[in-house]
Formats: C-alpha cells, structure tokens, sequence
C-alpha cells in the first residue's frame, strides 16, 4: 500500500512539473516575440519587473517611452495597477498589453483608461487573444 502511495505521488509531482514548465516556457516565448520585435523597430528596454504571472517593462526610443505588459493567462486588475503605476511614474506616451483574458475589473478599469486620456496622456494599445 506504501509502495502504490509513493508511485501515485511520484507520478503526480512529475505531470505537475511538466505542466509547470510549459507554461513558463510559453510565456517566455511570448516575451521573446515582444522583444524582438520592439528591438527590431529600435526601442532599448531600460527597465524591466515580474509581477505574477506577468511581465511589465519600459522600453526607450529617444524621448519616447512606453511600457509593454505581457501576461500568459488572466490579465487582472491588480497586475494592470501595477503597469499603470509604473507608466505614470515613467512619463511613458504609450502602454502595449499583450493577454489571452482580461478580467471584467480589469477591462472596465482599461475603458476608463483609455476615456480619460487627455487627462493622463498615455495611448492604450491592448492585444488580445495570444496564443504561442
């Protein structure tokens, strides 16, 4: 009976690994893409953090600048907070999201983003529906 616990918990902790590992290796091919592609277009990342799941950065390009959110799974609101957070104290003219979901929060609190821009002046470019 031992021996059978033992199998079962081996087998399980292997298929959780595994589960763990793929998603980390998506996110990180996603984040890949996103930095290739800004650094082929010449923006130069000056700052970069992990909140979560999701991966916040500000890349430069001469006076502009812009923050890049890119989250694996459920964007929420409490990871949006901390990208407009950082946008706000970055003086950043544009924010790129890049998620499979968005919370309801979290997608109310981009609509009031995105009504209030004269106020705050930061453009929202939110990108939906990515899949590796």
């Amino acid at each position: 009976m031992l021996f059978f616990k033992l199998a079962v918990l081996i087998i399980l902790s292997l298929v959780l690994v595994r589960v763990a590992r793929h998603s980390i290796r998506i996110q990180k091919k996603l984040r890949m893409q996103v930095q290739k592609t800004l650094q082929e277009k010449g923006w130069s990342r000056s700052a970069d953090l992990y909140y979560g799941k999701s991966w916040i950065a500000v890349y430069q390009k001469l006076l502009y600048r812009q923050i890049v959110l890119v989250n694996e799974d459920l964007l929420t609101f409490d990871e949006l907070r901390k990208a407009v957070i950082m946008a706000l104290l970055s003086n950043v003219s544009q924010m790129k999201i890049y998620c499979n979901q968005i919370t309801p929060h979290a997608r109310k609190a981009l609509h009031m983003l995105s009504k209030s821009r004269k106020v705050h002046g930061i453009k929202l470019d939110t990108r939906e529906s990515v899949r590796c």
